[in-house]
């Protein structure tokens, strides 16, 4: 996959995360879309930092992406405690980057292909975003949008199943594939799968189709921007509470870290 030399990167607990703002990246992504430069996306956030210290193959897939969004204030914090250069400027969340996406495509006549999600979430996200496209001045004809489930199983997938998911995508041709099967199953996938891709930007999305599905998953405006959508989610689905053990265990490795580096070497 190709890496991008035009951001700066900064680690965070072993993670290459990009410094660089929303309209920053959408800008690099556009230009990557028209200059035909195949690019992949992650968004990496505390909940896979710390999943990523267990697993090098998956970290090596985070690292090695050409855009690693900082898709997590929590991340903003560490960069801040742990005191990394270039500083992040700002979050940007995976969900805000694939719906502007989306508009850009309607307007400059881009393919897009959904492909995840929970039963036919897909099929249904691309349904309600092409009744949207119909409702806009400005939107090109030559837009396409398709959802596809891909894998039943993204855990348990054979080889005859991934060449049919491949070959549909390919068939297809899309700008744009957004994939949905959750971390790490979706960041592998598409890792393992990108040279056979016949698409310009693949990116992984996690839940950011259902949202489309089902707006009230969404968290409110005032929470996202302190930075407390995770409490809307626990609110709403009390099952996501080991998840987020996952963030204290992230603060916990943070203080750790910086700790270690306070004690003198011998």
């Amino acid at each position: 996959m190709n890496r991008n030399d035009d951001f700066r990167k900064v680690l965070i607990l072993g993670v290459s995360i990009t410094a660089a703002t929303k309209a920053e990246v959408l800008a690099w992504i556009e230009e990557c879309v028209g200059m035909k430069h195949k690019i992949m996306v992650v968004t990496p956030n505390p909940e896979q930092i710390m999943l990523a210290q267990k697993d090098g193959s998956f970290r090596e897939i985070l690292n090695q992406a050409s855009l690693a969004l900082c898709d997590g204030e929590g991340l903003r914090w560490a960069a801040r405690f742990l005191e990394v250069q270039p500083p992040i400027p700002e979050r940007v969340t995976g969900e805000d980057v694939m719906n502007a996406l989306l508009e850009r495509a309607q307007t400059k006549g881009w393919r897009v292909m959904l492909m995840g999600g929970r039963g036919d979430t897909a099929f249904r996200a691309a349904e309600i975003i092409q009744n949207l496209k119909l409702k806009m001045k400005n939107y090109s004809s030559k837009f396409k949008i398709k959802g596809i489930e891909g894998m039943k199983d993204i855990q348990h997938s054979n080889p005859g199943e991934n060449r049919r998911v491949i070959r549909e995508i390919n068939t297809f041709r899309p700008d744009l594939l957004f994939v949905a099967f959750g971390a790490p199953w979706q960041e592998k996938w598409l890792a393992q799968n990108f040279e056979k891709l016949d698409i310009q930007v693949g990116m992984v999305v996690g839940g950011a189709l259902d949202m489309i599905v089902n707006p009230s998953l969404r968290p409110p405006d005032f929470m996202t921007s302190f930075g407390l959508d995770w409490m809307y989610r626990l609110l709403r689905q009390p099952w996501r509470l080991w998840r987020q053990i996952a963030l204290l265990r992230f603060i916990l490795l943070a203080v750790k870290t910086r700790l270690l580096r306070c004690i003198p070497s011998v």
